[in-house]
C-alpha cells in the first residue's frame, strides 16, 4: 500500500505531514509484531512444533510407514504437481474472477511459488562442482514456471495494493471527518483526498489482457520435477 500511496503523494507541508504520520503507523505495526514474535507463547508454540516433528505420533504410526519411507524429494515433487494442477484450474477464469477471487489467486500464486523456491535444490537444483547436478531442462523449466508465476502476482499484486490504498485512505479522510486523528485538520484531508484521487489503476479491460496472457503461459508452462 506504501509503494501506491507515497509515489501519489504530493510535495506539499501537509502530504509530507501526512506520510510522516502513515510511517508511524507502520512502525508501530511492524513493532507489535515483533512484540508477538518475541513472546513467550510464540516461543512455546515453536517448540512444540519441533517437538511434533522431530517425535509426533506420526514417526510411529504404522499406517503411516509407507510415506515416512518415501524420499523427499519425491514427496516435494508429488505435491507440487497437486497443487500446481489446483491452481491452474482455479486460473482457467482469471479475467472473469472477482475481486475476492483475484486476492485469494494472488496469495495461492506466491504460496506456490514460495513453495517451489523452497525446494529448488531438490527438485531443480544449480550445478554442482562445475557439473549440472541435473538436466539443464530442469533448470530452464524451473526458472519458466518462477517467471510465469512472477507476473501473476505482479498483476494481481499491483491491483490489490491500489484497492487496499484506496480503501485506506477512505478510512482515513473518515477519521480526520470525525475528528477522530489527533492533529489532522482540513489541509491533512485535501492531501488525503488529493492522493486518493492521484492513485492511477489498471482499467478492467487493461487487466482481462494481462490476466489472459499470464493464464495462458501459466497452463503452457511444463514441469519441472520429477
Amino acid at each position: 500500500t506504501a509503494e501506491v500511496i507515497e509515489p501519489a503523494a504530493g510535495t506539499d507541508a501537509a502530504a509530507k505531514d501526512l506520510l510522516h504520520a502513515l510511517e508511524g503507523r507502520r512502525k508501530l505495526a511492524y513493532d507489535e509484531l515483533v512484540a508477538s514474535l518475541s513472546a513467550p507463547r510464540t516461543a512455546k508454540l515453536f517448540s512444540r512444533l519441533v517437538g511434533w516433528i522431530e517425535a509426533g505420533d506420526w514417526t510411529i504410526d504404522p499406517e503411516r510407514e509407507g510415506r515416512r519411507q518415501e524420499p523427499i524429494a519425491s514427496f516435494v515433487a508429488r505435491k507440487l504437481v497437486k497443487i500446481t494442477e489446483k491452481f491452474k484450474e482455479r486460473c482457467d477464469e482469471l479475467e472473469e474472477a472477482s475481486q475476492e477471487e483475484r486476492h485469494r489467486i494472488r496469495i495461492r500464486a506466491k504460496n506456490l511459488r514460495y513453495s517451489a523456491e523452497f525446494f529448488e535444490t531438490l527438485v531443480a537444483p544449480k550445478a554442482a562442482r562445475g557439473k549440472p547436478a541435473r538436466p539443464k531442462t530442469a533448470r530452464k523449466r524451473f526458472q519458466a514456471f518462477i517467471a510465469v508465476l512472477k507476473d501473476l502476482q505482479t498483476i494481481l499484486g499491483k491491483e490489490n495494493d491500489v484497492r487496499m490504498a484506496r480503501r485506506f485512505l477512505a478510512s482515513l479522510a473518515q477519521e480526520i471527518s470525525e475528528g477522530r486523528l489527533a492533529d489532522a485538520g482540513m489541509a491533512t484531508l485535501a492531501a488525503v483526498e488529493s492522493i486518493a484521487g492521484s492513485i492511477e489503476s489498471l482499467s478492467e479491460s487493461e487487466f482481462r489482457k494481462k490476466a489472459v496472457k499470464a493464464r495462458r503461459a501459466l497452463a503452457e508452462v511444463k514441469p519441472f520435477w520429477g
